[in-house]
């Protein structure tokens, strides 16, 4: 297991607009994007993969929920399927794990 943080793409683009821009599909942003569920996590990152031409493989990172200051969470997305919490600036505390070939499809 490997442990460490996750800056976002641009730390200064913060506050209610970049919030909203991020969930149009602007990601770069202030803000990284975490889904509650494993599948949708799945299904996301293999769609970035095909989108972005980025070679095959997922790793699974997850953090306490609780470690994160409620000021700095958002529940929403431009898509309610995704399950989806945003989090403002950089997020430490990450563990990841390579695991995906353990969830079915």
């Amino acid at each position: 297991m490997l442990e460490g943080e996750l800056d976002p793409p641009n730390p200064s683009r913060t506050g209610e607009y970049w919030l909203h821009r991020h969930w149009e599909g602007d990601t770069d942003t202030g803000y990284t994007s975490w889904s509650t569920n494993p599948y949708v996590a799945k299904a996301m990152a293999e769609e970035a993969i095909q989108e972005h031409g980025l070679e095959p493989g997922v790793l699974v990172g997850r953090v306490r929920a609780d470690s994160i200051e409620d000021c700095r969470k958002f529940e929403g997305s431009a898509f309610t399927d995704e399950e989806e919490v945003t989090v403002e600036g950089t997020v430490t505390g990450i563990q990841v794990d390579p695991v995906w070939s353990s969830l079915p499809d």
